[in-house]
């Protein structure tokens, strides 16, 4: 099975983040932009996946460091969960 890739990019709030997760895996519609149904979503997404996250940290200075460590808490939580489930941080 080909693996699904999707790359963030220029993520400065949540809302840029809930879009480019949501297109790049192709959740569903009805996916519910909350940390919770994120949750859910990523741990429905068929895998294999892989989540590329550039420039993290400008992300974390732009949408605040509270929701950074709520997205990427679920990230690694699903990640954990999920052998065919990768996730790569850029700090840089």
């Amino acid at each position: 099975m080909p693996i699904t890739k999707c790359d963030l990019t220029r993520i400065d709030s949540l809302n840029t983040f809930y879009s480019q997760i949501s297109s790049g895996l192709k959740l569903p519609a009805h996916f519910g932009r909350n940390l919770d149904a994120l949750e859910d979503a990523l741990n429905d997404a068929p895998g294999p996946v892989e989540v590329f996250w550039h420039d993290a940290i400008a992300a974390r200075n732009d949408m605040g460091e509270d929701a950074f460590e709520s997205l990427t808490a679920v990230l690694h939580a699903v990640a954990s969960n999920r052998d065919d489930f990768k996730v790569w941080i850029g700090l840089s």
